[in-house]
């Protein structure tokens, strides 16, 4: 007999700056998990099941309501990617992983053929900047930043105009009014 985990997919929606839903975060986890171990050690295979659920099991229409998928992709999934629709999937670039000749050449191929790349978790380090020329979206988690003065320091040196900026973590009113004073 298989034992067969309990899975989440859920989707995290994705607002413009009028609070309007212009796409979803794909998200998968097994029930139970200790999230954060759990993520650092199986991120292919997280990709993997949100890749299955949400395209063979429910229909990525479906879940995502024709709005594009934010989907993680690992180094694996950069240098093997399914065979999607570039106007359905956002390619999320993982924070930690590193920008080779490797990388950046699969994430230019990516881009040739359509697909928009979002890099998760900018927080203006150095070493995430060769990913730079290959993004259109890029996310911020505002919760690495002390304060807001260092978001809009960050988004004026790499050019407010040259990418779409996506604040992550914002949970509050507060914060929502800070992120549209950002700009």
């Amino acid at each position: 007999m298989q034992n067969k985990a309990n899975v989440l997919l859920a989707r995290q929606p994705i607002f413009d700056s009028d609070l309007n839903t212009v796409g979803y975060e794909l998200l998968y986890r097994p029930i139970p998990s200790d999230d954060e171990g759990w993520q650092s050690h199986s991120g292919d295979l997280a990709t993997n099941e949100v890749l299955v659920h949400a395209f063979d099991s429910v229909g990525l229409e479906e879940v995502t309501g024709g709005k594009p998928a934010f989907i993680n992709f690992t180094e694996h999934w950069l240098h093997n990617p399914p065979p999607f629709n570039p106007k359905s999937v956002i390619i999320e670039v993982l924070e930690h992983i590193r920008p080779t000749p490797t990388n950046l050449l699969a994430i230019s191929m990516l881009r040739k053929q359509g697909f928009k790349i979002a890099l998760d978790d900018y927080l203006g380090e150095p070493s995430q900047d060769p990913f730079l020329d290959y993004v259109d979206i890029i996310k911020l988690d505002i919760l690495g930043f002390d304060t807001l003065d260092n978001v809009i320091k960050i988004i004026h040196e790499k050019g407010q105009d040259k990418f779409s900026w996506l604040a992550e973590k914002v949970e509050t009113k507060t914060e929502y009014d800070l992120c549209q004073e950002a700009g």
